[in-house]
């Protein structure tokens, strides 16, 4: 995995951009698990482009921008979880 995002995001030309695998794949299992399978790919890709939109517009830089969307989302998350059905 760590050899697709070094040539991805090198592809891509952001080479500088931090990545934290573990934290997007523990983040799509619980939008996984929570919502619907497919809730994986969507949840990470909103969180990328929230956090490009936050650090284009100079609102935040990229760790604390994703750090802020990331949580929003646990929170969204935790609230379906424990919604009645």
């Amino acid at each position: 995995m760590e050899q697709w995002v070094t040539e991805l995001t090198h592809h891509l030309e952001i080479e500088d951009t931090e990545v934290d695998i573990d934290e997007l794949l523990r983040i799509a299992g619980e939008a996984a698990h929570t919502v619907v399978r497919p809730a994986a790919p969507v949840t990470t890709f909103i969180l990328g482009y929230v956090t490009g939109l936050a650090e284009a517009s100079g609102q935040a830089d990229h760790h604390k921008a994703l750090k802020a969307a990331t949580q929003v989302t646990r929170n969204r998350l935790q609230q379906r979880s424990q919604a009645p059905k």
